[in-house]
């Protein structure tokens, strides 16, 4: 007999019950869903105030939290609910933020100093079964540490310039980074807000994209010494990105940059996301072996034309007395004036012999004079300036660490002209006259115009290339080595 489909519905219900009716407690708790263990608050937030307390956070891949600690007490003295996770699952945004730290290694850092696939691995086990309330507060500890951490990375850098260069005092940005944690965990665009910790420099923006480059060709490389090469070289790109962090996100002006293994000076007007550089120049910086020329940051205060070279007493005891011992006339052969107290002395022999021992000398203004027709000073404990230079075959060679320190320009003249361009009565008629004079004359410069003397290996070009330098003084090696220490780097 044909039964109706809605006899054949109500038939199928009513098996379904007797079922149901038949079945044992034991097989019905089987069937029903598995309940997760209820989350709270605190939960997630003790273990985050247990490491705060301890400036320890166990589990994490650098457990000493010491350089974030201040920042996450601020967030979570007054926070009321965690900044990752709800109803016990991470948000988007921390799923967001773990895919970021994942991809650390395109900004030059390392994923895994910031735990980034034991933070996947939490994220994910908190979907299920497995979740316990401790894993949820490990996981909220572990990615505030990771994004704060990552966040000062991208904005100051890792390691202090000045643990690298000991005379280097570089500006910091004030930046927020407590602020910045509470900004990115409800923020529409987490991402974006890391972004914005970056420097915004076109340079730097170049770096990152060649990194990317060589990372592939290190990956198709098919020799181990095409491997080795290539790894060295995304070593100094590494550590190029690391120093470009180090400045300060904004400029007020003009800008002077000399790169010391480049042996090259680079003018700009402003250094912004697209900017230019005026022009560049080659240069002579300290020999790598005795007189390395200190990496440093200063205003230029004041150009001296026709100015004095006021020899330094090492260089005066080393190279100019005992010559003059020899042969008196040296001195007056190479404009050489002797001093004691700021007054000239007579040439005799025993001022000669007390030279570097209360007897100073002074190169006269002219064209042998060491330090050329212009001298650019930035005053700093060091005595380096920039100088024009009377012996322009130096700039033939390649490799330019000649000097005793000081910076040699191979054209002072078109620097001269760049930095008083906005003075009318600086025409090229009157530095030419300033520049012939046989006594200095100085002239101050009001305008904010910082010199950078740095130390980059790895300069990428907008055209695509890509120029890699010797480290000529082994800086690298020393920041290679500081940043292999991992956290907490002091700030």
């Amino acid at each position: 007999m044909m039964r109706s489909p809605a006899i054949r519905r109500a038939l199928r219900s009513l098996a379904a019950l007797l079922l149901v009716a038949a079945a044992t407690p034991r097989e019905l708790a089987s069937q029903a869903p598995v309940a997760t263990p209820r989350v709270t608050r605190d939960d997630v937030l003790a273990p985050v105030r247990n490491a705060i307390t301890s400036g320890r956070l166990q589990g994490a891949r650098w457990p000493v939290i010491s350089d974030v600690v201040r920042d996450l007490r601020l967030v979570y003295d007054s926070a009321q609910l965690p900044l990752w996770l709800h109803e016990g699952r991470a948000t988007p945004n921390a799923l967001s933020i773990i895919r970021y730290l994942q991809l650390a290694e395109g900004v030059g850092l390392r994923s895994s100093d910031y735990d980034a696939a034991h933070l996947d691995s939490l994220a994910r086990r908190l979907r299920d079964s497995t979740a316990t309330p401790a894993m949820a507060g490990r996981f909220e500890a572990m990615l505030s540490v990771a994004t704060a951490r990552m966040l000062a990375a991208l904005q100051w850098g890792r390691v202090k310039p000045s643990d690298v260069h000991e005379s280097i005092r570089i500006p910091r940005d004030d930046y927020n980074l407590a602020a910045a944690l509470r900004i990115i965990a409800g923020s529409s665009d987490p991402i974006g807000v890391f972004d914005e910790a970056e420097p915004p420099f076109l340079h730097y923006r170049l770096l990152k994209g060649q990194l990317a480059r060589h990372r592939e060709m290190a990956r198709d490389s098919i020799t181990a010494a095409s491997r080795r090469r290539m790894n060295g070289r995304i070593t100094k790109l590494e550590l190029a990105l690391e120093r470009w962090r180090w400045f300060p996100h904004t400029f007020p002006g003009r800008v002077i940059i000399v790169n010391v293994p480049e042996f090259r000076l680079h003018a700009f007007d402003r250094l912004t996301s697209d900017s230019v550089v005026v022009f560049s120049m080659d240069v002579v910086v300290g020999k790598a072996y005795d007189h390395k020329t200190p990496i440093f940051t200063r205003e230029l205060k004041h150009l001296d034309f026709s100015p004095y070279w006021e020899v330094p007493t090492s260089i005066a005891r080393k190279e100019i007395r005992p010559p003059a011992l020899r042969s008196p006339s040296y001195l007056q052969r190479n404009h050489y004036v002797l001093l004691r107290n700021g007054l000239q002395v007579p040439v005799t022999a025993a001022n000669i012999d007390a030279i570097g021992n209360g007897v100073r000398v002074r190169q006269l203004p002219g064209a042998d004079n060491a330090l050329g027709r212009v001298k650019f000073v930035f005053p700093n404990p060091h005595s380096v300036y920039m100088h024009d230079t009377p012996v322009q075959s130096v700039f033939e060679r390649q490799r330019r660490d000649l000097s005793h320190g000081c910076i040699r320009l191979s054209r002072p003249v078109e620097l001269a002209k760049w930095i008083l361009r906005d003075r009318p009565e600086w025409t090229p008629e009157a530095m030419e006259k300033a520049m012939s004079r046989s006594t200095p004359l100085t002239v101050p410069i009001t305008e904010r115009i910082p010199v950078y003397v740095l130390y980059v290996t790895a300069i990428a070009e907008r055209n695509g290339t890509m120029r890699f330098f010797d480290d000529l003084y082994g800086h690298d090696r020393t920041l290679q080595s500081l940043l292999a220490r991992g956290y907490p780097y002091p700030r």
